[in-house]
């Protein structure tokens, strides 16, 4: 399953970028909290690993991966001025639930590259760079999972406006379930393969059919704009454009639904006793 990202066409102008730019000064730095013993002041662990608590140390997260068999979540980020590192905390790791879910299921590794040297220990500094150019990682916040075994890249997650706990943890047993060898079916019954193949078939048409109005939209956007329309005429086309798009992009939603009780299903089969 392709995860769909949609594009607003209402309010491109004001958003700009969908994921964060790395190299921009987004928000000041705010006041970091006093350390707890063993800790950086915003709470990640300097030195080990353990599942489901954020570390600075790679090495340690590698060999705790690898140990209990858990795939790493690294996440490289610069937690004290960027602004969509701070959507992504706000949105997801600090949901609630987010503690109880990640112990489960994570290693945490934190790649942080802040503007309060305090928030990295300085012998983590140069090998952030190191980490960070080795993984690609060209806009903050980014979000990769890894392979315990390998530390190869299992899939990117992209921060959005509609990024949520709900989409992560869909992301992620999607991502992590088609991983296995053999993919999601190799662990579903001969029905319950019959049945997730059915919805995709489903799927796929609607998908196309919501792609193609969404590069339509943007066309129609970037003429309108071109042609200089008048702001107001551009917004109410954009609001009825909006419209269109969620009707069509509904239904394959109603069907990601139905698929992620398969990928759930199978990541727990995996990671949970």
């Amino acid at each position: 399953m392709n995860r769909i990202v949609p594009v607003a066409i209402a309010s491109l102008a004001a958003l700009g970028c969908l994921v964060g730019c790395g190299g921009e000064t987004d928000t000041p730095a705010t006041p970091a909290p006093v350390a707890l013993p063993g800790k950086t002041p915003d709470g990640v662990r300097i030195h080990g690993a353990a599942v489901g608590e954020w570390t600075h140390d790679w090495e340690a997260a590698i060999a705790t991966a690898r140990a209990e068999k858990r795939p790493i979540l690294a996440v490289f980020t610069a937690s004290d001025w960027n602004k969509w590192h701070k959507f992504l905390d706000e949105r997801v790791l600090s949901a609630p639930e987010w503690s109880e879910w990640a112990s489960k299921r994570l290693v945490l590794a934190w790649i942080n590259h802040p503007n309060d040297p305090a928030l990295v220990p300085a012998e983590y500094r140069e090998r952030n760079r190191t980490l960070t150019r080795q993984y690609g990682a060209d806009a903050f916040p980014a979000v990769f999972l890894l392979n315990f075994a390998t530390r190869q890249t299992i899939d990117r997650y992209h921060v959005s406006r509609d990024t949520s706990f709900a989409d992560f943890v869909s992301w992620f047993n999607r991502v992590y379930s088609e991983s296995q060898p053999g993919g999601v079916k190799a662990y579903l019954s001969a029905e319950e393969r019959a049945e997730l193949e059915a919805i995709r078939a489903e799927r796929e048409p609607l998908k196309k059919a919501y792609e193609d109005a969404v590069e339509t939209s943007n066309e129609r956007y970037h003429a309108l704009r071109t042609a200089k329309t008048p702001t107001d005429d551009l917004a109410a086309w954009a609001r009825e454009n909006d419209k269109e798009l969620a009707a069509l992009k509904a239904p394959v939603d109603a069907l990601d639904r139905k698929l992620d009780v398969f990928y759930a299903k199978v990541a727990d089969s995996i990671l949970l006793p």
